[in-house]
């Protein structure tokens, strides 16, 4: 099967999201409640500041602008990480090619051409829209599901399966 693709800044921060949620050693839910927890944690204290006394207004007010400014960091990090990546890379925002067969995959793009066998991937993941074929634990290729035919996502899915570890 082969597929042209070319990523887009919001692919690009969607796969990384996916990788660090995979990598991370604990569950989706711990890897998305510890900012949670930090900003309940910091809210929680700034109010019982103010509320207890006004000699503490002002470090409780410290809190609650540490809350703000983590919610719109995480935000300004996570929205700009792909523009800035594909201005630093032009290259990976660029048209490439890939053919899955039976023997592995074969990649084109700008100046690249790599042919791989399946034994050389360690494991692979999905998400919602994408596809993320892991050859080391800290490198990924990023596939996303709109490049392929409808029956082709199924169809790919049971390749990775059958000759690929998958992971959670």
């Amino acid at each position: 099967m082969l597929i042209t693709y070319q990523l887009t800044a919001d692919d690009i921060v969607a796969g990384q999201v996916r990788f660090r949620e995979g990598n991370s050693g604990t569950s989706k839910f711990l890897y998305r409640a510890r900012p949670i927890g930090l900003s309940l944690f910091l809210g929680a204290a700034g109010i019982v500041q103010i509320a207890v006394s006004p000699s503490y207004r002002a470090s409780g007010i410290v809190c609650l602008c540490a809350v703000a400014f983590l919610w719109i960091g995480q935000f300004v990090t996570r929205t700009n990480y792909g523009r800035r990546y594909i201005k630093k890379n032009p290259s990976a925002a660029r048209e490439y090619k890939a053919e899955f067969t039976e023997e592995g995959v074969e990649l084109w793009g700008p100046e690249l051409h790599v042919k791989s066998g399946w034994s050389n991937f360690q494991r692979w993941q999905e998400s919602e829209n994408h596809f993320l074929l892991y050859p080391n634990s800290q490198t990924f290729h990023l596939f996303p599901k709109r490049s392929f035919e409808p029956k082709d996502v199924d169809l790919f899915r049971m390749l990775l399966g059958r000759k690929v570890v998958a992971s959670s």
